[in-house]
């Protein structure tokens, strides 16, 4: 059946506005979940159940504290203070500004670049070797030492040697997964955002590193917060190779392909809950979401009840659903051949 765009368009209409109010609770609740468990983590031996326990509470809120920060890429203009808020609880913190987002993420929804080389979160790994994506999931054991190391020592040494500036910009200032994606330098207008938002995370983290020298703060903080980034970086890792087929090698797909090259996790319960945990604020409806990123992620959930019960069965939407992480992550580990791009017939007008 010819899929049509403007068709599934009508029945999500109206729930394109997002709500503020939503934002800052979800927020600020994910973050205390994420520092009580981190505290709890932090006051009991490194062996204990409880340490872990608390550890993977921590990584939980964080991880969907984190999470909103792809919320900020599509709602940044109607969110302002949003975004402050974000970057001062989470961006500075966690060395990890909104700024490394934006860029990397408007091309990965660009419909002329979405999945070719100019898309940094994209790999086509349906044709690749598993390897690179042991690779990708091994990566979040060191990511969070190359961030610290990003802003706190390679961004004041950069403020004097052009080249090493150059090479952050363009390879040490994008969230992605591409190795040889060349990130966008700043307009005019950003430059002064990404120069208050590295100096801030290079500022707290010379501090926190200072006070550990000096004995102030103990080595074992650093060592729980390792474990929980960690952590919370690898549920990322996972979540992001389940919300994809990754299975286009290169060229320019049509909005009906890159629908179908997408994931949208078990809606039904009890299966949501996991997903909402795996893929939390609203990425558990990925396809959807490329479908329609003017949905803020609170109406993700009724937008996607509308379109299964408003389309026809045989409409291609439905094709795009899978029971959960692991299901969509095995897919692509044993390159089942019913997620490969096929030709279809499309009515996008």
């Amino acid at each position: 059946m010819a899929f049509n765009v403007s068709e599934a368009r009508k029945l999500v209409l109206d729930l394109g506005q997002p709500k503020s109010g939503i934002y800052f609770l979800d927020l600020l609740l994910s973050y205390a979940v994420g520092v009580a468990g981190f505290v709890l983590a932090y006051v009991n031996p490194p062996a204990s159940l409880t340490f872990w326990a608390g550890a993977t509470l921590s990584m939980m809120g964080l991880y969907r504290a984190l999470s909103f920060i792809h919320e900020l890429v599509h709602f940044r203009g109607r969110l302002p203070r949003f975004k402050i808020v974000w970057d001062i609880l989470c961006g500075i913190p966690l060395a990890f500004p909104s700024f490394m987002y934006v860029k990397s993420h408007t091309a990965h929804h660009n419909p002329k670049t979405y999945g070719t080389k100019y898309d940094g979160e994209y790999i086509d790994f349906y044709h690749q070797s598993r390897w690179h994506m042991v690779a990708y999931l091994v990566e979040s054991f060191w990511t969070p030492v190359l961030l610290i190391l990003r802003f706190a020592i390679l961004f004041p040494l950069s403020l004097l040697i052009p080249t090493l500036r150059k090479f952050l910009v363009e390879h040490g200032s994008s969230v992605v997964i591409a190795k040889d994606y060349v990130g966008e330098w700043p307009s005019e207008r950003e430059k002064r955002e990404w120069l208050t938002m590295e100096t801030a995370c290079c500022l707290f983290w010379l501090a926190l590193i200072g006070w550990g020298i000096a004995g102030v703060i103990p080595l074992k903080f650093f060592g729980t917060l390792y474990v929980v980034m960690v952590g919370a970086l690898f549920f990322n890792t996972m979540r992001t190779l389940a919300a994809h087929r990754f299975a286009n090698d290169g060229r320019i797909l049509s909005m009906e392909e890159q629908l179908l090259d997408s994931v949208n996790l078990d809606n039904r319960f009890p299966a949501s809950v996991l997903s909402a945990l795996a893929a939390p604020v609203g990425l558990r409806f990925h396809a959807l979401h490329h479908l329609f990123p003017f949905l803020p992620y609170h109406n993700l959930g009724e937008a996607h009840r509308r379109l299964s019960k408003g389309l026809a069965p045989d409409n291609i939407y439905h094709r795009a659903n899978a029971s959960g992480v692991l299901s969509a992550f095995g897919k692509l580990w044993r390159r089942d051949p019913k997620i490969a791009l096929r030709p279809i017939e499309t009515a996008s007008t």
